[in-house]
């Protein structure tokens, strides 16, 4: 019997959120791209995706999400210590 990690699933942002510390990969609703962030609700009714936790764009009219999933491989980011 083999032992095999499931991979990570897609989770739709209404279903739930990961924590606002937690770099995710993010599927975003204006052009369908994935790309890592993390993901708040902070100045918004919507979920965000920003480079930092400490980051804020402008103008967050094209970084909204409609899924995330953790990065597959990477318990925890490795720039933070």
């Amino acid at each position: 019997m083999t032992n095999r990690a499931v991979p990570p699933q897609w989770r739709s942002v209404e279903d739930e959120l990961p924590e606002e510390s937690e770099r995710v990969l993010c599927l975003m609703k204006s052009n369908g791209a994935i790309v890592s962030g993390y993901i708040t609700k902070r100045w918004h009714d919507y979920p965000e995706v920003a480079t930092d936790t400490d980051f804020h764009f402008e103008d967050y009219g094209g970084y909204e999400c409609t899924h995330w999933m953790p990065i597959p491989g990477i318990e925890s980011n490795p720039l933070k210590a």
